[in-house]
């Protein structure tokens, strides 16, 4: 840890011929054992900079003995040593800092974490809807879920502070993730249909992307939410698909996979799901995601 020493950097000369050099980078003992210079660099910027301040190579080697037997040289050497010794071990300051502020980031999100648990347990026990028409806070119609959220934030600082932080863009509401997609260009859909309790037939929808943050690759599957089907064919499938990918602004030409169960409905021939979207993109690659049993029938 520390400046690079470049020591293949080409040196201007003065006058005189004379120029810096990469010997210098060591410094020869009185019993002839070589110690390298860690403290002398040259950044590659500054070269110009370096030779206009000093060019009196011809008595260099002088110069450095001078300064590097300084009782200045040697306190300030000091220091740095140490600093680089704290920094191998992880025992500076700013690190306990960094640390003391990540366990109460992590003490927040937990904190947040339960609050959003007991509100899902809450509407789940009371069999009541979560999502609404928006998914925007402070807006009308943004459903149960987010409503309680905005209750909570009224009367509890955890939750005012992430409410917060969320309006203010510093970071996103984590169970909102259509933007988040929508940054990623490139998609697939994973849906399935089912009956729920009210025997109203449900579509599942989640979409898997690769996000990269930070030089990270990473594959994510977000869940998007439930929506009522009145027309279970593949026809009817492919119409209220394509429906919420418009009004998501999901262009169906980003589309690169879709996946589902081979149910007759997804994978006929000339109507099923996939052969429909297919029409709409070829690059759309199907794959059914019952792979482990779908062999031996449904």
């Amino acid at each position: 840890m520390g400046p690079i020493q470049n020591k293949n950097l080409i040196y201007p000369k003065d006058t005189c011929g004379r120029k810096f050099s990469a010997t210098y980078y060591n410094r020869k003992m009185e019993n002839g054992e070589i110690v390298p210079r860690t403290w002398l660099f040259i950044p590659k910027i500054s070269i110009l900079s370096f030779v206009d301040s000093y060019n009196d190579w011809r008595n260099l080697t002088k110069s450095l003995h001078r300064h590097e037997t300084s009782l200045t040289h040697m306190k300030n050497f000091l220091k740095w040593m140490n600093l680089n010794t704290n920094l191998k071990n992880k025992t500076t300051i700013s690190i306990h800092i960094l640390k003391a502020c990540c366990k109460l980031r992590k003490k927040h999100r937990m904190s947040v974490l339960q609050r959003l648990v007991e509100i899902i347990k809450f509407l789940s026990a009371q069999n009541l809807a979560f999502r609404g028409s928006s998914d925007k806070l402070y807006e009308n119609n943004n459903g149960n879920f987010i409503k309680l959220v905005e209750l909570f934030a009224k009367f509890d600082p955890v939750m005012e502070s992430h409410v917060e932080r969320a309006l203010q863009q510093k970071n996103r509401v984590h169970y909102l993730s259509k933007d988040t997609i929508r940054k990623c260009k490139y998609y697939s859909i994973i849906l399935d249909c089912t009956p729920d309790a009210s025997k109203t037939e449900q579509m599942t929808l989640i979409m898997r992307f690769v996000s990269c943050d930070n030089g990270i690759v990473n594959i994510r599957e977000n869940f998007l939410g439930f929506v009522d089907i009145t027309d279970s064919t593949g026809r009817g499938l492919c119409a209220t698909l394509l429906e919420l990918l418009e009004k998501w602004n999901f262009p169906i030409e980003d589309m690169r996979g879709q996946g589902y169960d081979n149910g007759a409905n997804m994978k006929r021939k000339n109507n099923g799901l996939q052969k429909l979207l297919l029409g709409k993109n070829p690059l759309g690659f199907f794959r059914p995601m019952c792979c482990s049993y779908s062999k031996f029938g449904h």
